[in-house]
């Protein structure tokens, strides 16, 4: 493998690294700064020889700072990013994403209120081609780390704002998390 060089000006952090379907997936945040700032993006690259690498796929959100991007394979063989939201403006909502409200007591316009973070997910059919952002009730403020994929079901943890003390959360598609 070879080194992914950094960009002059731009900050690449927390890398994160997986084969799918014959091809090194890497996702990493860039920005320009280290700590939270609205350039935070998560960018995905990907090589078949892990010498050339070429850029598939640049998760932005307006407002936001997307954090620690991590990848993982879903049950029915999707890739899938995971990240949490930061938001450094007042604009939690990105306007290509889908918000589930499926629980109780998560009417939309809580989603606009007293929002620091969200975790989102990404999921993609072939690591090239990426559908929009899905955003669940159960992701409020909160940063829903690396998944493990175990047995047709994803499971990670959550921590920080209203999971500080550790929350485990489970998914069936990596769109809809229930809190085990």
């Amino acid at each position: 493998m070879t080194r992914i060089a950094d960009r002059e000006k731009t900050r690449l952090e927390f890398p994160d690294l997986i084969r799918f379907k014959g091809h090194w997936y890497c996702a990493f945040r860039e920005g320009e700064i280290h700590g939270n700032h609205p350039s935070g993006r998560g960018r995905i690259i990907r090589s078949s020889d892990g010498e050339a690498w070429e850029s598939v796929a640049l998760m932005a959100w307006d407002g936001g700072d997307v954090r620690d991007p991590r990848l993982s394979i879903t049950a029915d063989g999707h890739l899938m990013l995971n990240s949490s939201i930061y938001f450094v403006s007042k604009q939690p909502r990105s306007k290509d994403s889908h918000y589930q409200l499926d629980g109780p007591g998560t009417p939309a316009d809580d989603l606009e209120k007293n929002v620091a973070r969200q975790s989102v997910t990404w999921l993609s059919p072939d690591g090239e081609h990426w559908g929009s952002a899905y955003a669940c009730p159960s992701g409020v403020n909160t940063w829903r780390w690396h998944v493990t994929w175990h047995n047709g079901m994803g499971y990670c943890v959550g921590y920080t704002g209203k999971d500080g003390k550790g929350t485990l959360y489970r998914t069936r598609d990596g769109k809809s998390w229930r809190v085990l």
